[in-house]
């Protein structure tokens, strides 16, 4: 993050977690925006290793 922020801006990182059991619209939501990235590689020992991130995608999850 801190490569990011230019010179004389500050940086506030709130964290903390929330149930969406009792927000069924927001459950929702968050259940349509969530994306995944896969990437697959062989190793040279022929082994075949999957790496996969998941993350939420914000232009899906604003409309």
């Amino acid at each position: 993050v801190r490569k990011m922020v230019h010179a004389g801006q500050e940086v506030v990182i709130v964290g903390g977690a929330h149930a969406l059991h009792g927000h069924e619209k927001l459950a929702i939501a968050v259940s349509k925006a969530l994306r995944g990235h896969s990437l697959q590689e062989t190793k040279t020992d022929g082994r075949f290793h999957v790496h996969t991130k998941t993350y939420l995608d914000g232009a899906v999850l604003k409309e």
